[in-house]
């Protein structure tokens, strides 16, 4: 028998689903940048990584200290009160507008500029804003992986 807790979580994980689809459709698998060299288009994270093969090699550490961090705020967060709130997909909303002009204008850093948001968006849809103020840093932690040429010594 479905109660009213359990409806909630039938209700919140199909959208929740989708949106995860989406992103990793068009995060991991459409190939639709340009990669740094030209030859080839690319998916949005498979161009980041390529991007960091040069000067901007710490690239890969962001990834492994996103999930420290949030290794580290796990306890904290497993106590907090559940409870679900829309602005998230606002945020996410957010997220899905700055993949939509990154294609539009055919640069990925603004794809990647994104990527926290959707990260953020969707904890705070499923989990409401007292879990996921504890992901804010970890998710904007993020903009250190995206390559910006003109801050290059």
């Amino acid at each position: 028998m479905l109660t009213k807790t359990n409806l909630n979580k039938v209700n919140l994980a199909i959208p929740v689903t989708l949106v995860a689809m989406v992103m990793i459709f068009f995060w991991l698998i459409y190939p639709v940048f340009p990669n740094p060299q030209g030859v080839r288009y690319e998916q949005a994270l498979f161009w980041m990584a390529d991007a960091w093969k040069g000067d901007f090699m710490h690239g890969w550490a962001v990834p492994i200290l996103f999930a420290v961090f949030i290794a580290m705020v796990w306890k904290t967060m497993k106590n907090e009160p559940v409870k679900a709130s829309p602005i998230g997909l606002v945020i996410v909303a957010l997220g899905l507008f700055l993949f939509i002009a990154s294609v539009r204008t055919l640069q990925p850093r603004i794809a990647l500029f994104g990527i926290p948001f959707f990260i953020f968006g969707g904890v705070q849809y499923v989990y409401g804003w007292k879990i996921a103020r504890h992901v804010l840093f970890p998710a904007f932690f993020w903009y250190f992986a995206i390559t910006l040429p003109g801050l290059q010594q």
